[in-house]
């Protein structure tokens, strides 16, 4: 079994929140996140969890970030 945890938007969005204000104070900003671009990272989070016939697609940690890259 993963040890890999499913996060949602929202939880992805508080964690870039977090993220922007951290690298404001290092003088290295990230981009915003707009909400036009909100399905295709729900998308992106939602991929390596999916499942066929009750069997997940994609196994373990390295897999599931692998799909991640790849369908970003």
């Amino acid at each position: 079994m993963s040890r890999a945890k499913q996060i949602t938007l929202t939880e992805f969005l508080l964690l870039i929140e977090h993220a922007q204000k951290y690298h404001a104070t290092q003088n290295e900003p990230i981009p915003q996140v707009s909400p036009n671009q909100y399905d295709r990272i729900k998308s992106c989070l939602e991929t390596p969890f999916q499942t066929f016939g009750g069997t997940l697609l994609y196994k373990g940690f390295y897999t599931k970030a692998a799909i991640t890259v790849l369908s970003f």
